[in-house]
């Protein structure tokens, strides 16, 4: 029996899963059940001032690896590489701005306090009440 050219490419489609990835979405993390949520790393740098949120996930039982995921201002999300020397001065960079920040919160709590609007004096001295 020979098969015809057609039914190759939906077997091909088939064992891959349907779909690739888009080339935009390659690098974002995907969250699996207990795996490992960063596939591949960014090479790039990111400077700290297009950072909403970094966070690092310590090895754990379903995944061996230490994960850096970066979210951008506008949205996207990056997986880093933890043994690069870039990514972990922007951890540091990053931890000493989030301490800052905390600091500033912590002295606030204190110093606010409700200001009470100061009563004015009449500019007319009281009447003295005669017996």
């Amino acid at each position: 029996m020979r098969r015809s050219p057609t039914t190759r490419p939906a077997s091909v489609l088939l064992a891959t899963g349907g779909s690739s990835p888009p080339p935009d979405k390659k690098r974002t993390p995907t969250m699996r059940n207990g795996r490992c949520s960063c596939i591949n790393t960014s090479p790039g740098t990111i400077h700290s001032k297009f950072l909403k949120d970094l966070k690092q996930f310590a090895p754990s039982p379903s995944c061996e690896k230490t994960e850096i995921i970066a979210t951008m201002k506008n949205g996207a999300q990056t997986c880093l590489n933890p043994n690069s020397t870039d990514v972990k001065e922007l951890i540091k960079e990053w931890e000493k701005q989030v301490n800052q920040k905390k600091k500033q919160k912590k002295g606030r709590k204190y110093k606010k306090t409700k200001k009470v609007p100061k009563v004015k004096k009449s500019l007319h001295p009281p009447q003295k009440k005669t017996t």
